[in-house]
């Protein structure tokens, strides 16, 4: 480490003050909760991520296009982090800092080495490391993909120097292996290969115009990988019913070009931020869209005139421009207008045109300052902002206040909020509210459906229900809650029947579905069918404890009736393999029970299974 100081005394300096800062700006997510909005899916509510890191979990991640992407490594990394964190949810926030903090380093080793500029290097990675539109990407725990992936495309840019300075067989592959991986936590960097391009005119000074073909031809491997993922990413956004193809074209147009101005506006002026940014459809401006894509023009042909004079503003609008097209909003996905997140690479474009600016300024006493003061700036503004993720309450609230009162995802977050604190009448109010602004949300139309059964309204639950099952009749989870609202009148026990044969179709390894079943067949006074469901329930998942607790109170009820029930169970249970495994449960399960004798029993039965 003193070797390091001595000879790189500016650059050791610069890494030590940005990661203090970063760790100051992010120290505060270490005690942050799990949010409403995806957590679930990516982390919470996913089986295969609970787990831990397994075999089967890798096998999944590998073939998994869950949440519309394509995205391996991510899936990985958060396994890595159950296996490691367990559930608390500080954990994983703080491995999103960490992530955060080795990409910073390795963009500003990046511009250090490609521009030979210690200080502007550092500013530049500085404001990558704290400015306000970042926080998203890092205090959110879903968003793992966006980091880990800008992570490894900054190492593949630094790869990429690698191999420049002496072009051969192994560099070369390194650079495909990096953004292979890159791809493969999220497929945003599609673009790369032609900012690779650019960087080759600066700062590599690769171009002549003998060498472009060559340049670009050195690059195809790439080019190839990157139309594959795009390929595969827009086929899987498909499968997930996650492309809104609805919407014509030129509204997708005249919001691309708003959008664009408004992230070069929130990049100066981090001002107004919300998780969430409303589309307004087909109610877009048609004047101010066109007045915007105007000027994204003039911004681009701005680049292209003073390419020569000044070509690192080349590089860095052409940086920002076409990093931003693959979510820039012209093929539709989700309900949002922009999204902070998205600019967590693409902003490091207008950081290079805005620090090199600076420098070109020549006026040497104020240049520190100049570069300190929004580097400074944004890390307070940061450090407020981080909060907005502590918790779903904190982050609807600041997008209510910061967008509209129509912004239907910020309603639904706090009902959300809400039905977490067993708020159910509140929680009630807002999912009613979300669906008056947003009437096509069916997830709000499920969750409003579901609060109404813990609040003990099951006639407006099996209606809203049915409403929903009537927009979704695939959801397995919706037909076993109606199912098991139906299954408590004795005048609708078909009906009952019929959504739990649909939801089992659908889900047939549900444990979920199937310990509910089993229950139903109790009230129907079909033991032996439910002791079926409740085996084929454990055997689904070991770990889902409800369903050793309901076995384990059918055979101390059934017990008392015959010893032939005990027989069966422990004949049926018999034939798996992880036999052992039941039994051990079941007799944990008795102890909690102070049932002694019967612990002892399948205890004697794991043993035996050994």
């Amino acid at each position: 480490m003193s070797k390091f100081l001595k000879k790189y005394p500016e650059e050791m300096i610069s890494v030590i003050l940005i990661i203090g800062m970063t760790l100051i700006v992010y120290s505060p997510v270490r005690f942050f909760d799990f949010i409403f909005l995806d957590d679930p899916l990516y982390v919470c509510n996913n089986k295969h991520i609970r787990d831990g890191l397994t075999w089967d979990g890798i096998i999944w991640a590998i073939f998994s296009t869950r949440g519309g992407s394509w995205h391996p490594l991510t899936w990985i990394s958060h396994m890595i982090d159950i296996s490691w964190y367990g559930m608390d949810s500080g954990g994983h926030h703080w491995t999103n800092v960490q992530i955060h903090l080795i990409s910073t380093v390795l963009l500003f080793i990046f511009l250090r080495k490609s521009t030979q500029k210690t200080w502007i290097s550092a500013a530049i990675a500085a404001i990558f490391a704290v400015h306000p539109l970042h926080v998203e990407s890092v205090a959110w725990v879903s968003e793992r993909k966006d980091v880990l992936s800008v992570c490894l495309a900054h190492l593949t840019l630094l790869s990429y120097l690698w191999y420049t300075e002496c072009p051969t067989t192994v560099r070369r592959t390194s650079v495909l292996l990096c953004y292979c991986m890159s791809l493969m936590s999220k497929p945003m960097m599609v673009t790369l290969p032609f900012l690779l391009c650019i960087l080759d005119y600066w700062p590599l000074q690769r171009w002549q115009k003998s060498m472009i073909w060559a340049l670009i031809k050195e690059k195809m491997p790439l080019f190839i990988m990157a139309f594959t993922f795009a390929g595969f990413a827009l086929f899987s956004q498909s499968i997930e019913q996650a492309v809104d193809s609805d919407l014509a074209f030129k509204y997708r147009l005249l919001n691309a070009g708003i959008a664009y101005i408004q992230y070069l506006f929130k990049i100066f002026i981090p001002i107004k931020l919300s998780f969430f940014y409303p589309h307004p459809h087909s109610s877009v401006s048609v004047i101010w869209g066109i007045s915007c894509l105007i000027l994204t023009a003039m911004l681009l042909i701005f680049a292209l005139l003073f390419r020569k004079k000044m070509p690192f503003i080349f590089t860095g609008i052409i940086w920002f421009v076409f990093t931003l097209i693959p979510v820039i909003g012209i093929i539709k996905i989700g309900g949002h207008q922009m999204a902070d997140r998205y600019t967590y690479f693409p902003m490091t474009g207008m950081a290079i045109v805005f620090f090199f600016g600076i420098e070109q300024k020549k006026i040497c006493a104020l240049i520190p300052v100049l570069l300190t003061i929004p580097i400074v700036g944004c890390a307070i503004l940061s450090y407020h902002q981080v909060y907005a993720w502590q918790n779903s309450y904190n982050l609807s609230t600041q997008a209510l206040t910061n967008t509209s009162d129509n912004n239907y995802l910020a309603h639904y977050g706090l009902a959300e909020y809400y039905l977490e604190k067993d708020n159910f009448s509140k929680a009630i109010e807002l999912y009613k509210k979300t669906l008056h602004i947003a009437p096509g949300y069916f997830k709000a139309k499920y969750q409003l459906a579901y609060t109404l059964k813990k609040n003990k309204q099951y006639d407006a639950a099996i209606a809203m229900y049915q409403q929903y099952l009537q927009l979704e009749p695939l959801n397995a989870k919706a037909h076993n809650n109606l199912a098991s609202l139906y299954g408590v009148h004795t005048d609708k026990v078909t009906l009952a029947e019929i959504h739990y044969r649909i939801a089992l179709s659908l889900m047939p390894e549900s444990p979920l579905i199937l310990t509910n079943y089993a229950y139903f067949m109790i009230i129907q006074n079909k033991p032996n069918a439910a002791l079926d469901y409740y085996i084929q329930a454990i055997i689904a998942d070991p770990s889902y404890l409800r369903a050793f607790a309901n076995l384990s109170q059918l055979i101390l009820t059934e017990k008392e009736k015959s010893d032939d029930f005990l027989r069966d169970c422990i004949n049926q249970i018999c034939k798996h393999k992880k036999a052992n495994t039941y039994f051990t449960k079941l007799s944990q399960t008795f102890i909690a029970r102070k049932e002694y004798q019967l612990a002892t029993f399948f205890e004697k039965k794991a043993h035996e299974c050994n």
